[in-house]
């Protein structure tokens, strides 16, 4: 095992933030960590990186680790270069490190420029390269494709499966599940302080049961923005949104789903085509948080 969370917890004087979270990761795993806002999510990863100390319970870790939490924050007047060369100063870690963790994301060409001149993107880049300097057993990142163009983020998905390849254990914290589902073949899912689903999609799409549905609707274009003020009115839908590709996705309950006709005869608008999409993390995910919290 390369990390162990044994019944952690995390008190903020009467708000308990993080309640009895455990689970264990294997040496190359890639684990997506998912929850909404105020979840624990990042409680729980600083905990493992050492920045807060848990309330009670024991966190186990065999190996050098290292973690970007949050939006990484750098120098603005050094170069990129230059603020791998102070952190890697602060560790031990020798310079010979610093240009294949540049290369490797993708920052050489721009390693002499100043922070202050980088994109939010780039600022990702160059904190996932602080990340691999010393070559890291366990990686935590949280929100690593946070400003990344679709190109940076395929990018980004490839890097990380290349450090897995190589047996490093990467835990994930990101709210864009489809890219998770991409990446990781386990997630963990947390809300209110605790674990709600730990395992892989297909496996907790069991667990947690087909309650909540997801349903592709294919309209004319000239109808959608009329079929998404009509469906996101209907108390029936828990969410709705357009696609890129143009085509309406819903979320609902199964038992709802006879609802979907008459309330587009009704509208008067035309359904070109439909799809029901199963085991997808989405699902997963909604189930998971909208239960009820054990106590």
């Amino acid at each position: 095992m390369s990390l162990i969370l044994e019944n952690i917890s995390k008190n903020f004087r009467s708000f308990q933030a993080v309640q009895g979270v455990s689970f264990t990761l294997e040496p190359g795993e890639v684990v997506g960590f998912l929850g909404p806002n105020g979840a624990g999510k990042t409680t729980t990863m600083r905990m493992i990186a050492g920045l807060i100390r848990p309330s009670s319970g024991n966190i186990k870790l065999k190996g050098r680790m290292s973690a970007m939490i949050e939006e990484p924050s750098f120098y603005p007047y050094l170069s990129g270069l230059e603020n791998l060369r102070y952190s890697a100063s602060l560790t031990g870690i020798g310079e010979n490190a610093i240009l294949p963790a540049l290369e490797r994301v993708g920052l050489m060409e721009r390693r002499e420029h100043r922070v202050s001149s980088y994109s939010q993107g780039m600022r990702q880049r160059l904190g996932l390269a602080r990340t691999l300097l010393g070559n890291p057993e366990v990686l935590l990142l949280d929100e690593p494709t946070n400003g990344l163009d679709p190109q940076g983020v395929a990018e980004m998905r490839e890097l990380i499966r290349g450090v897995s390849s190589e047996g490093v254990t990467v835990l994930l914290s990101s709210h864009i599940l489809a890219e998770v589902e991409k990446i990781a073949p386990r997630v963990i899912i947390i809300n209110k302080g605790r674990i709600q689903a730990d395992g892989r999609v297909r496996e907790l799409f069991s667990q947690l049961g087909s309650e909540i549905i997801s349903m592709t609707l294919d309209v004319p274009a000239d109808f959608t923005p009329q079929a998404l003020e009509m469906l996101g009115s209907q108390p029936w839908v828990q969410k709705v949104y357009l696609h890129p590709s143009g085509v309406l996705v819903l979320n609902l309950l199964q038992h709802d789903l006879d609802q979907i006709a008459p309330a587009m005869v009704h509208a008067r608008i035309p359904l070109l085509g439909f799809r029901t999409d199963v085991e997808s993390l989405e699902q997963v995910y909604l189930q998971a948080v909208t239960k009820k919290v054990q106590a």
